[in-house]
């Protein structure tokens, strides 16, 4: 995508009608962190790849907690380039180049500090943001928009949306957006990760048994009469159509996880919602109802009721049933004033919410990320971490949460904020057998509870800001284990420093 830039850059400078805008900015941005990561690094060995390889123990990736993730992603880089450049307002490019410190690095950290102290601490899986955009029609209600490339897809009304939310820090993604006066349509095609755990290093090597490339190969599911869908391909499709006016805006979602196979048009046709394809064994449905009300200015009330199955005896393969399985959220945002607002965001998720029982339809977005931070002698080698997000709410399934924000900026140079929280969330996971999370209550097993309360300040004069964030965090049962509780004093502490050039050619 950089090379893509500046190819672009370069051809458009060269074209006497394009009016063409360029940005390069540059920003530092040290910090140090305590108290939100997981205190265990990595939860078991996902894979072994080669346990015999060049007279070392193996070649292990490691399976690295949502929590750890999730953190990680929101700790900024120590620096980053950021290209851009816009042609007649219309067509745009976008890239960020950071220089991040390895995730096992910042987590053996004491006090989380973002800044590499050597080449193997350095990330090596970067830029995550790099994209280009068509905008058209921008000054009339039938305008729209395409982007393409490597960027975050955020579609719901908070962000604990149930439907493509924040926790994945990016998609290989195409968005297309068109309004039609108070129509308004959207579609998204994600290309995700095909990579199964256990698949062998030599072709023609059957799988470990109950691995996820043997459940692959062997699981099926109701109406697929006995298909099997095992190539090395997952994509994500959704389409959301929603009416807006003055009193707030009421959507339906589309949601297909397409896996095990190549996409045909046929399955991803952006002009058809409900594809008439989910009982052919490759292809997961879901369908959400989104409704947003402004019952006066400044105040917004907003749900969603995400439906993944609902039993039915209509359709269904003999002896088999699948039990409803929900997501639901409802949450409330008010702008008291011009300086203050605040948001409350309740969440449920049943245990099975976003799994499936073949490992390619799952709801999941897996990032495999390659390290050079232990070396090849070690005893505990590895170099690959795998992190799979929820491509719903970002914590997954078996949860029931209660999120509260304030935010109140007395100057246009200062803001303030206060976080709070309570989160619980049972012993499903998203890689748990299906059939097992599936027969579960919410909250089921041993149940990690967590309590949190932060307060925040920012302080900005042009292009320096610095910030800085105290909390508490009381965590009983972490990992799911009985009297494991951790009482930990939350610290941030970052300082941001901008600089930048533009050009404009006429």
């Amino acid at each position: 995508m950089v090379k893509l830039f500046f190819f672009l850059l370069f051809a458009c400078y060269l074209t006497p009608l394009a009016k063409l805008n360029y940005a390069v900015g540059i920003e530092i941005s040290p910090s140090v962190q305590t108290g939100l990561k997981n205190s265990e690094f990595s939860l078991d060995t996902a894979d072994n790849y080669c346990p015999h390889c060049y007279g070392y123990k193996g070649w292990l990736a490691l399976r690295i907690p949502l929590q750890n993730a999730l953190e990680y992603q929101n700790t900024p880089a120590m620096a980053s380039i950021n290209l851009s450049a816009h042609w007649d307002s219309a067509f745009s490019i976008y890239s960020e180049l950071p220089l991040q410190r390895d995730l096992e690095a910042w987590h053996a950290s004491k006090v989380g500090h973002n800044i590499p102290l050597g080449f193997n601490e350095i990330n090596i899986n970067v830029p995550y943001t790099s994209y280009a955009r068509w905008q058209y029609a921008s000054q009339t209600a039938h305008g729209g928009a395409v982007q393409i490339g490597r960027f975050a897809v955020d579609l719901g009304p908070s962000p604990y949306t149930l439907v493509l939310g924040t926790a994945p820090a990016f998609h290989e993604a195409l968005h297309w957006q068109q309004s039609l006066r108070k129509l308004r349509f959207d579609f998204v095609l994600v290309s995700l990760d095909a990579q199964l755990l256990g698949t062998p290093r030599e072709v023609g090597i059957m799988p470990p048994e109950d691995s996820e490339a043997w459940q692959q190969m062997h699981l099926t599911v109701p109406n697929q009469r006995h298909r099997i869908y095992a190539q090395p391909a997952k994509n994500l499709l959704v389409h959301k159509l929603s009416y807006h006016g003055s009193w707030g805006h009421i959507a339906a979602i589309e949601q297909s996880m397409v896996g095990g196979k190549p996409l045909d048009f046929r399955d991803f046709n952006p002009f058809m919602l409900w594809h008439n394809n989910f009982s052919d064994g490759y292809t997961k449905s879901s369908t959400t109802l989104e409704l947003a009300l402004r019952p006066s200015k400044g105040h917004l009330f907003y749900w969603q009721l995400n439906a993944e199955d609902i039993a039915s005896p209509v359709g269904e393969t003999s002896g088999e049933t699948f039990p409803n399985i929900f997501g639901i959220l409802a949450g409330w945002q008010a702008q008291w004033l011009p300086n203050l607002r605040t948001s409350i965001d309740a969440i449920y998720t049943d245990p099975a919410f976003n799994n499936y029982r073949l490992p390619l339809l799952k709801m999941t977005s897996r990032q495999v990320y390659r390290s050079n931070y232990r070396h090849q002698d070690s005893a505990a080698f590895a170099d690959t971490y795998i992190m799979d997000y929820p491509l719903g709410y970002l914590r997954g399934p078996d949860a029931l949460d209660l999120w509260f924000n304030l935010q109140y900026q007395p100057h246009a140079q200062w803001n303030f904020s206060l976080d709070l929280a309570w989160l619980r969330q049972g012993q499903s996971e998203l890689w748990d057998n299906f059939d097992s999370a599936a027969t579960r209550s919410v909250l089921s097993g041993v149940v990690e509870e967590e309590k949190r309360a932060v307060i925040g300040a920012q302080f900005t004069q042009g292009d320096l800001s610095l910030q800085a964030l105290l909390g508490y965090r009381a965590l009983r049962n972490e990992n799911h284990r009985q009297q494991s509780t951790q009482h930990q004093l939350i610290t941030q502490l970052n300082a941001t420093w901008r600089w930048g050039i533009k050009s404009e050619k006429n």
